[in-house]
């Protein structure tokens, strides 16, 4: 077969064009019932902040936060626009933050519905009396190019700019304030660029330097990645976001090994790993990431979700909820 000079895998390949286009478009299929087509939650009581990167540059972000919307919910039908100063103002040295980052496919609206069920769950089953403030970062997600490739490569782009935006956030945060981030599928990526350039590191095509040295400055972060859209090996040393576990006291990471949507994952490009929301961490990356086994649980949840991608199955599950509250309350294991 006579192919051209350096081509892909899957432009050689007839079969595995239509195949990794099929899975694709499965995988979208998912993401859109995620967000689109499951039943809406429940209006949420709980108040929390919508911090959006929506009409902010996606090409070269900024260095700065205050270019961020900010959006006081304290009820359903009553939002404040406001300020990082008023943001970062409604902290006290004790409060801890809880930052939720969607995923794919997720409208501006959803958004706030998603991260509502989110908060709602969480407070639910914390301890009484905590100083917690819930944050969902709104990130342009909704489906923009008619080709799935085509638009999947674009938000994976989006998702390294949300960091870097996420990160000058987190930046003007006191040290003294825990944070705990939350990032479901695509918006693991996210979360994931964020430790890594608060770590010092490069994520994509941009550099943001953090004004507090990751050397000199300690802060207490924890993370939950839930159904991860980032290969499994690039927590490693050396890989991607491979600084990102240095900044953690803790992380979990929900996985589902019989996931559909991220059996998909690998036909993004030849010899692509599997997805960590899917096959989690495998032994050669146990052997790398020796040191820092005690600050990593990882719980396979296929059980409870079954071979679904929809976020609405684990942000409804009481049993997905009451693993994520220690990290976000910092409760001890038992």
């Amino acid at each position: 077969m006579k192919t051209q000079s350096n081509p892909s895998f899957l432009d050689i390949q007839p079969f595995w064009k239509r195949a990794s286009e099929a899975g694709l478009t499965f995988l979208l299929l998912c993401a859109i019932t995620s967000a689109e087509e499951v039943t809406k939650p429940e209006s949420c009581q709980v108040p929390f902040w919508i911090i959006s990167t929506r009409d902010c540059d996606q090409e070269s972000p900024g260095d700065t936060p205050d270019q961020l919307q900010y959006t006081r919910v304290q009820l359903p039908e009553k939002h404040e626009e406001s300020t990082l100063e008023s943001f970062l103002s409604a902290l006290s040295p004790q409060t801890r933050i809880c930052i939720f980052v969607h995923g794919n496919f997720v409208s501006r609206d959803f958004a706030e519905e998603e991260a509502g069920v989110v908060f709602r769950s969480l407070n639910k089953f914390g301890p009484e009396d905590q100083d917690v403030v819930y944050v969902v970062l709104s990130w342009p997600s909704e489906r923009i190019l008619p080709i799935t490739r085509w638009d999947l490569s674009l938000k994976t782009e989006r998702a390294d700019v949300t960091a870097h935006y996420l990160a000058q956030l987190v930046d003007r945060i006191p040290v003294t304030n825990a944070i705990t981030f939350i990032g479901y599928s695509l918006g693991a990526r996210s979360v994931s660029g964020t430790l890594e350039i608060l770590a010092g590191g490069v994520v994509g095509k941009h550099k943001t330097s953090p004004t507090h040295s990751p050397a000199s400055v300690k802060r207490p972060l924890h993370a939950v990645l839930i159904a991860a859209s980032i290969d499994h090996d690039w927590l490693n040393p050396d890989e991607r976001f491979g600084n990102a576990l240095r900044q953690l006291e803790k992380i979990l990471i929900l996985r589902n090994s019989d996931d559909l949507a991220l059996a998909f994952y690998p036909l993004r490009k030849l010899f692509s790993p599997g997805a960590l929301g899917r096959v989690g961490l495998k032994k050669k990356d146990w052997e790398k990431l020796s040191g820092m086994e005690q600050k990593i649980e990882i719980t396979d949840v296929e059980e409870i979700v079954g071979c679904s991608h929809d976020s609405d199955n684990y942000f409804n599950s009481t049993v997905i909820a009451k693993m994520i509250v220690p990290y976000v309350f910092c409760i001890p294991s038992p």
